[in-house]
């Protein structure tokens, strides 16, 4: 390899590390810490939600920028003569399977929503209801999910606090749309099976919840935007 062109590729290389590295320490000062005492002496809770709401805000700009800067760095190594087509290949595969990447293809579309008249909670879509759905679609064969714009990745969450949902501890509010790329017919299939989801299908009839599901001959779920959890997990050597 000529000096100047390997000169290249080890700082294109260096410049993706320190990237890299960069990204995971936002990631880290983006996990929120726990209140534990419910009396601010100088700031009431109203305003520190705000405050935290903000501040993850930022955090995911400037994720996004980051993912920016390391999709050019990878631009610039895949234009260098002397890296390998497969390393590159498994790059986007293992990024793709990480949720890092937008993904299109066919699948299904469903939307549930509350009753006309939600004044009990059997007439309303609970946490319950879409994590269900979304374990059901898994089952199903799907090869991406999101919640809204929220794609579902292996830390994902779905939770409630109260009536208000929140995933991947953002809220969403109704009607809630889930996407999934996948086999449409299959997907289609296992929902409105009725020996799954008995509850669901059952307080649909009941009470006029919202549960439609469309076939989609192409569908495009958002990359994962939020914070890479894990506390445990390292890499071996």
């Amino acid at each position: 390899m000529k000096p100047h062109i390997h000169l290249k590729v080890s700082f294109v290389l260096f410049l993706v590390g320190l990237l890299v590295g960069v990204y995971f320490a936002i990631q880290i000062k983006a996990v929120p810490t726990r209140v534990t005492n419910p009396f601010l002496p100088y700031t009431s809770l109203k305003e520190a939600s705000q405050s935290l709401a903000q501040e993850i805000k930022e955090l995911r700009k400037e994720i996004v920028d980051l993912h920016s800067e390391i999709n050019q760095a990878e631009a610039a190594i895949k234009a260098s003569e002397k890296i390998s087509k497969s390393l590159i290949y498994e790059l986007e595969q293992a990024k793709s399977q990480a949720g890092l990447t937008a993904l299109s293809g066919p699948g299904v579309e469903v939307i549930l929503d509350d009753a006309p008249l939600a004044n009990s909670s059997e007439k309303v879509i609970t946490a319950a209801d879409i994590r269900d759905v979304v374990n059901l679609l898994w089952l199903a064969g799907a090869e991406a999910i999101a919640v809204g714009e929220e794609r579902l990745v292996a830390t994902s969450s779905i939770d409630a606090v109260s009536d208000v949902i929140f995933v991947n501890d953002i809220r969403l509010m109704p009607p809630f749309r889930i996407k999934a790329i996948g086999n449409p017919s299959k997907l289609h299939g296992y929902l409105v099976n009725p020996n799954y989801l008995k509850d669901l299908h059952h307080r649909v009839e009941s009470y006029q919840l919202t549960f439609k599901v469309e076939e989609q001959k192409n569908l495009i779920v958002p990359a994962y935007s939020g914070v890479l959890k894990s506390q445990f997990v390292k890499v071996e050597q």
